[in-house]
């Protein structure tokens, strides 16, 4: 598995539509290795990561340069700093509603379904609604939802920044576990 950017360049529309240049011929060449589950780009604080995961994931374009991404990797998803789950609806609501962007139903999955939420430990749990501040929790129904909907490249924005120290070493064990069972890769920023 590979990820390559090729001299990308790409500006932000900051306030009073000033562009901010982010990245000005810019290459990047991340292979995963096959002894980690996790790859870890460092980059200081401003310097454009969370627009080098989006460009990534082909949510946005760079203004030239280009993105290639080797052909062993079919889906790629990007998963916020701060998780996008709904705080009215259930676990089993909130995957089923992330898996309907993939034109999946859980019903197609369920068995994968019963079997992620009991590695990671939201059993007993599927109906019940997640707490706005529980991050952990949040971040496990969107991992669990983007293994389900078939990424072989998960993204990961920043996630552990908002989370206590023993829920971010239960995340970060719980994603060495996906990851070698499922062949995922993370990369993290």
């Amino acid at each position: 598995m590979n990820i390559q950017l090729k001299k990308i360049s790409y500006s932000l529309t900051a306030s009073h539509f000033k562009e901010k240049l982010i990245f000005r011929d810019f290459s990047l060449d991340i292979n995963r290795d096959t002894n980690f589950s996790i790859t870890k780009v460092l980059l200081p604080n401003n310097y454009g990561k969370s627009s080098l995961l989006k460009l990534m994931a082909g949510i946005i374009k760079p203004s030239s340069g280009e993105v290639v991404v080797s052909s062993d990797i079919k889906k790629i998803v990007y998963i916020p700093s701060l998780p996008a789950t709904f705080n009215f609806a259930t676990v089993e609501q909130n995957i089923e509603h992330i898996l309907s962007f993939a034109e999946l139903k859980l019903a197609d999955v369920k068995d994968e379904y019963k079997t992620l939420v009991e590695i990671s430990d939201l059993s007993g749990y599927e109906d019940h609604r997640p707490d706005p501040l529980s991050f952990g929790f949040r971040f496990r129904i969107m991992i669990i939802a983007s293994i389900l909907a078939g990424a072989q490249c998960i993204l990961l924005d920043d996630i552990f920044s908002h989370l206590d120290s023993p829920t971010a070493s239960e995340l970060k064990e719980l994603i060495e576990i996906l990851a070698q069972k499922y062949s995922t890769w993370f990369i993290e920023v």
